[in-house]
């Protein structure tokens, strides 16, 4: 059993390796989207005010559930998401690039809002707990949309073999992607939102 776990971690972390010319292209979108994100808010205050509405209105709806139901919720809903745009990445990587841009977006826009009408420090404190799970993992399951778009490329032109590629996503994303995005959701129902009722 041992002996099969680490087998199991040593092609993890070949896959892992693997990745990183995709997980640094993935990384400079987001950081690129999220600066856009930052700035476009900043020159269009009327804009907040429907930004707020929709983070008001998930708060309404969520704000009944139990923990472990708001756990399972965050984690269904980001695993989902992010399994779904790395399998989906098979298309020319088209769904990963829009995802991560997207996400970039946003995340620059709420930086904003918070440190507009709070601070940077409760920024940092509302994100970090969460974040240090969940943006990894949103970037590695996008990079592996990517190399799949880019070993789907290759199948088509018959230069590269697509059913392993895609065998090994799945097996990394199981193993490697869906435990961060439990730890993701207990971080953000046990210690974010804590973080967040203390600073407000």
């Amino acid at each position: 059993m041992f002996k099969k776990i680490r087998i199991a971690g040593e092609k993890d972390l070949s896959y892992l390796l693997g990745l990183k010319k995709f997980i640094f292209l993935i990384t400079i979108i987001l950081l690129a989207t999220g600066v856009l994100g930052y700035f476009f808010i900043k020159s269009d205050p009327e804009s907040t005010k429907s930004i707020l509405g929709v983070f008001e209105d998930l708060a309404q709806k969520t704000a009944n559930l139990k923990s472990y139901e708001l756990l399972i919720l965050i984690f269904l809903n980001n695993g989902l998401k992010i399994l779904a745009v790395a399998f989906l990445g098979i298309l020319f990587g088209i769904a990963p690039i829009f995802f991560t841009a997207l996400n970039g977006f946003l995340i620059g826009m709420v930086a904003f809002l918070i440190q507009e009408n709070h601070s940077w420090n409760t920024f940092w404190l509302g994100i970090l707990p969460h974040g240090i799970f969940e943006i990894p993992a949103l970037i590695i399951g996008s990079a592996i949309g990517l190399k799949l778009g880019f070993s789907f490329f290759k199948f088509i032109r018959k230069k590269g073999e697509l059913k392993a590629e895609l065998k090994r996503a799945f097996l990394f994303s199981f193993r490697f992607i869906l435990p961060i995005l439990l730890f993701a959701a207990f971080a953000e129902v046990f210690i974010s939102q804590i973080i967040v009722n203390i600073i407000k």
